[in-house]
């Protein structure tokens, strides 16, 4: 993937005030959502928003996009994700700041990653501050493996911030840091991903 072109990427640099992880599910809630989501069924071809040059397929559900909101209803959602959509628009901006607020959904995507697969390198969207990703890992795995890689910029991608795995945490960032899913080598892998538009203090530290 073709990232290293000139354009509002080059003004984005990862800091450590806008990266979060927490794990606030208790055990019972963690089941629920592993069970609800481990084994929904994926499709394998769709692509990450990495840019026009991004054509590197994966294994997912894309349960909404912005431009499809006549097809969304939050009835047709899985139990999980309706749980989990619940808590990021409600609890999650609590986690970057007191005052922040939600307002709005841009995406909702299921992850799929096989045992040692590659994921691209992409940002999840690059064109607004307001835009936030919660992703949350769904099933077992781990720490060591399967995590999440934060890059310092998208023109360097120079390691920042690497997660550790660990079933039932949250990892929250603003949408246009660059990040990849990092290989799991033993386990299935399977992820949630959350992008909303909020409100928060630190949204004039992004560009």
């Amino acid at each position: 993937m073709e990232l290293n072109a000139r354009g509002p990427l080059e003004n984005v640099y990862a800091k450590k005030e806008c990266i979060f992880e927490v794990s606030p599910h208790d055990t019972h809630t963690k089941q629920f959502l592993y069970d609800s989501l481990h084994n929904y069924p994926l499709t394998y071809g769709h692509t990450a928003y990495g840019g026009s040059n991004d054509n590197q397929q994966f294994f997912g559900r894309i349960f909404y996009w912005s431009h499809w909101v006549d097809s969304f209803t939050l009835s047709t959602l899985p139990h999980g994700v309706y749980y989990a959509l619940h808590w990021a628009m409600n609890e999650g901006p609590k986690y970057i700041h007191s005052t922040a607020k939600a307002h709005g959904i841009q995406r909702i995507v299921l992850n799929g990653q096989t045992p040692n697969q590659h994921p691209t390198i992409h940002y999840d969207d690059v064109d607004d501050v307001t835009k936030w990703s919660f992703i949350y890992y769904i099933t077992t795995g781990d720490e060591n493996n399967g995590g999440t890689a934060i890059y310092n910029n998208a023109l360097e991608e120079k390691l920042f911030h690497e997660c550790k795995y660990q079933q039932g945490k949250w990892l929250i960032f603003p949408s246009c840091y660059t990040h990849q899913a990092l290989p799991s080598i033993e386990k299935w892998r399977m992820s949630l991903n959350i992008v909303i538009h909020l409100d928060a203090p630190q949204n004039h530290m992004i560009m």
